[in-house]
């Protein structure tokens, strides 16, 4: 097999801000230097989970049969951690672990035959570092070109993936994959609904938005007043873009919310509070999270993040609702 060197070359990774060079290999920063720095103002919490790869991947056409791949990892907001190969629309390999590690390799078969077009999706709990990548002493390969701009994802844990196994099972990647588009996945576990983060939005290439938040708000209490005034200021930097189509999706359930939660801080107030929101700008359509997801615990990991077969609910209705929209418009 052979080295290759993707130094120089970001055409070939998706979901990114940049291809940064660093000690532990290349790094495929889903956000800017100075998003980064943002949240690594707020918490050390938030800071790991926004250098995560969450909607990144490397992707590449090629007649390889075999590919080997070794990452040093960093920082990460999970013990546990995964990658999946996905080849021609079907996942080749899904390779976890359920402990840290400071380094992962793996080598897997490539099905099929001819040309194919292979995606490496990167752990999105984890600060990942491409060390060296080996194809067949034969193979050569070419970067995968999406003719539409991406989708940019903007929000909170359950869209970021938190508590997903693999980064395929993630509803922000089924639903990118099923749209066939390229996606950015700004989202970061713990967020509340905040105008700064959407600023750096606006630096990114995109003409879909999607804008998801309102579980954190209400466990946290966030007045409503206050989630108004940023719910509209992020709107309004959204709306901003030319053309752009601006998604609102308003909270899903919640089944472990707590029996004694206070009345005026329900998810339905935050709901509401969205949807008055979204009239002002004729840009927004709202997309109820009620609708995409039952309060049923059997969907849920731990009460409030969807797991495997709730995301994959998510994404199949995301997307019947979404091609709703493009139909209408």
């Amino acid at each position: 097999m052979r080295s290759i060197d993707l130094h120089g070359r970001p055409e070939f990774f998706h979901g990114i801000a940049a291809l940064e060079s660093a000690d532990g290999g290349l790094y495929a920063a889903r956000m800017m230097p100075e998003l980064r720095e943002f949240y690594r103002r707020q918490s050390e919490m938030w800071y790991f989970r926004a250098v995560g790869g969450a909607g990144v991947s490397l992707e590449f056409r090629t007649v390889a049969r075999k590919l080997a791949m070794r990452f040093k990892l960093g920082v990460r907001s999970r013990d546990f951690f995964g990658f999946d190969v996905v080849c021609d629309g079907r996942l080749a390999a899904r390779m976890t672990s359920p402990m840290p590690r400071d380094a992962f390799e793996f080598t897997v078969d490539l099905p099929g035959a001819g040309v194919r077009t292979t995606a490496v999706h990167f752990p999105y709990e984890v600060e990942s570092f491409l060390e060296s990548m080996e194809l067949d002493d034969d193979a050569v390969l070419e970067p995968v070109i999406y003719p539409e701009a991406p989708i940019v994802f903007i929000g909170d844990s359950i869209t970021q993936g938190m508590e997903a196994v693999a980064p395929g099972e993630t509803y922000a990647v089924q639903l990118a994959r099923k749209l066939g588009r390229d996606s950015v996945n700004l989202s970061v576990g713990g967020m509340r609904m905040l105008a700064e983060p959407t600023r750096h939005a606006l630096n990114y290439r995109w003409d879909t938005a999607i804008l998801a938040y309102g579980v954190n708000d209400s466990a946290c209490r966030t007045p409503l007043p206050t989630f108004r005034e940023q719910t509209i200021a992020c709107l309004r930097l959204l709306a901003s873009r030319p053309g752009a189509k601006v998604r609102l999706f308003t909270p899903i359930p919640w089944p472990a919310q707590p029996q004694n939660h206070p009345a005026e801080f329900t998810l339905e107030h935050y709901r509401r509070t969205l949807t008055e929101c979204a009239q002002i700008f004729p840009a927004v359509e709202v997309v109820d999270g009620a609708a995409l997801l039952e309060n049923d615990v059997r969907y849920f990991a731990d009460g409030v993040h969807p797991n495997a077969e709730g995301m994959a609910r998510m994404a199949s209705r995301l997307y019947d609702r979404l091609k709703g929209l493009a139909a209408e418009s």
